[in-house]
């Protein structure tokens, strides 16, 4: 519900964008006060994208597909859930599940 109605995902990348850069500014990195905030960003995206119906998931991950930060995450809630892993692959034909998957690993060339 938190991301039908709010857009929690981006509201928490773009959080997660200001802190990292906190983060890699700072002149103690591993001692930055952003740090415990991109830990609790990244457990509430990896609580939302679970919650997520398995279509929904896939259309934000095509939405955010450039963001490795996402893709991890996301790649990772699917992986330690079983009943997400095996929703995504029964319809997989019908899903398009092989594409979106395949895009979110494509390096971009810099």
């Amino acid at each position: 519900r938190l991301e039908a109605d709010f857009d929690i995902i981006s509201k928490v990348m773009s959080l997660w964008a200001f802190h990292q850069r906190q983060t890699l500014e700072d002149s103690e990195p591993a001692k930055s006060s952003s740090l415990p905030v991109l830990k609790k960003a990244a457990s509430l995206l990896q609580g939302v994208l679970v919650k997520l119906l398995p279509g929904r998931l896939l259309e934000r991950l095509e939405e955010f597909q450039e963001s490795e930060v996402l893709v991890r995450i996301a790649l990772a809630a699917v992986h330690h859930n079983a009943q997400l892993r095996l929703q995504l692959a029964v319809n997989y034909a019908d899903n398009n599940v092989i594409a979106v998957m395949v895009a979110c690993m494509v390096v971009p060339h810099a």
